[in-house]
């Protein structure tokens, strides 16, 4: 069960909060996006293997090994390079498709959903 819950929440999860993540990060400007993305560059410099051995011992003493909520919060991903590329990918779109979206009607959220995204997954 841990398996198909790690294969299907897991992945959706981690998903879409990356690409979430690297929308807000590759579409938009200003002091607060910078501040976010070299704190993110910065945090991808440190090294995560040396504590998987002490956050499956907080896991255990939390109570929250072997539940949903390891699993969700395990899936969240934590600064590796897919977030670069899929940043790379939406600073690396025209305007074009944006703007006429925009002037259909589409908010953000319809935007990097069904525009930017189905972009994604055909390249």
């Amino acid at each position: 069960m841990n398996t198909l819950m790690y294969c299907f929440i897991g992945i959706t999860i981690n998903l879409t909060s990356k690409f979430s993540m690297a929308y807000v990060l590759g579409r938009f400007k200003g002091r607060h996006v910078t501040f976010i993305n070299n704190m993110y560059l910065i945090l991808m410099m440190i090294p995560l293997i040396s504590g998987t051995a002490s956050a499956l011992n907080l896991w255990k003493s939390v109570g929250v090994y072997d539940t949903w909520w390891h699993v969700i919060i395990g899936s969240i991903p934590f600064f590796d390079y897919y977030f670069l590329i899929l940043r790379s990918f939406i600073q690396g779109l025209g305007s074009e498709t944006i703007e006429a979206a925009k002037i259909d009607g589409a908010g953000n959220f319809r935007i990097m959903w069904q525009i930017i995204f189905h972009m994604h997954i055909r390249e």
